[in-house]
């Protein structure tokens, strides 16, 4: 296993170093990441007419790829933040590391 399985199948272990809440800032941007896309689905559902004739006259393609990818974008954002808020950040870099003192063999 390499360093980049053990960091996906285990969220203590990453790469580099974190910055202070820099799991709980990006939970926060997966939520709010979320929450944009509901708020265009409610938008485009609640457009008049002739604005949605206008969309799917000109535009459709990207209007569908926000109802069904953007629906998917969505749920992975929820989940990210789900994962993210579930595993607070790491102590930072600088605190104390805590060290076991090898026994000699005059000890054992």
């Amino acid at each position: 296993m390499n360093a980049a399985d053990s960091a996906r199948t285990n969220p203590s272990v990453a790469r580099g170093t974190a910055g202070a809440g820099e799991r709980e800032t990006l939970a926060a941007a997966m939520d709010a990441l979320a929450d944009a896309v509901g708020a265009a689905h409610d938008h485009l559902r609640s457009a008049s007419p002739e604005t949605r004739a206008l969309i799917n006259e000109h535009e459709s393609w990207p209007e569908n790829f926000i109802w069904t990818d953007g629906s998917q974008v969505a749920k992975a954002a929820r989940r990210i933040a789900a994962l993210l808020h579930g595993h607070p950040d790491p102590p930072a870099a600088g605190a104390p590391a805590r060290r076991t003192r090898r026994r000699t063999t005059r000890e054992r």
